[in-house]
């Protein structure tokens, strides 16, 4: 994290910018970003319903977010609390053994941030699943038929054949009676 908040101290750049050829790579530019934030502020994963997306939620300190360009502020995807910025990303990988893998790797690495920044003892992330927000949204949507038993949950992206569409993100859902195609939408979406 000092490498980081040193790489942060930089003047703005614009983009794209000329690498000296005597460079170090400890010299080296920090790639142009929409946002980036330390995993050390990772507090939260919330695993999607079958494995299909991971939700990576970050709680950064005001102060750091406002005097270290490491986590930019005036992104519009940020909700500031009395104390902290709250920043949530989705991670659609539509894929349980991607998921997996992503899950293995994140964990791997908070445990060495956290365990290198933190003195505390309960530094943990905390994991939790939608599975009930899934089937309760479900439910609402093919109410009031029961919705039976989820045998296939996928997230996936429709395109049409014909004409000048865009792909749709949808989620199939095979029940031991019914096929639904469903929109899959976020608050970010646009």
């Amino acid at each position: 994290s000092s490498d980081i908040r040193q790489g942060s101290k930089r003047k703005k750049r614009t983009f794209p910018s000329r690498i000296p050829h005597d460079a170090t790579f400890h010299e080296a530019f920090w790639p142009h970003a929409i946002a980036r934030h330390p995993l050390e502020f990772l507090e939260r994963i919330t695993i999607g319903f079958g494995f299909q997306r991971l939700i990576l939620h970050f709680s950064v300190p005001a102060d750091i977010a406002q005097n270290n360009s490491v986590c930019e502020i005036d992104d519009g995807m940020s909700v500031q609390t009395s104390t902290f910025y709250e920043y949530t990303y989705v991670l659609l990988l539509c894929n349980k053994l991607r998921t997996i893998s992503v899950l293995k790797k994140l964990q791997s690495n908070i445990k060495e941030v956290k365990s290198a920044f933190s003195a505390e003892k309960d530094d943990s992330v905390k994991f939790d699943n939608d599975d009930k927000v899934v089937l309760d949204a479900l439910g609402n949507a093919v109410s009031p038929a029961p919705v039976g038993v989820i045998l296939h949950y996928q997230i996936l992206r429709q395109r049409w054949k014909h004409g000048e569409r865009e792909a749709v993100r949808r989620v199939c859902v095979v029940t031991d009676t019914n096929i639904y195609l469903l929109n899959e939408n976020y608050v970010g979406d646009g």
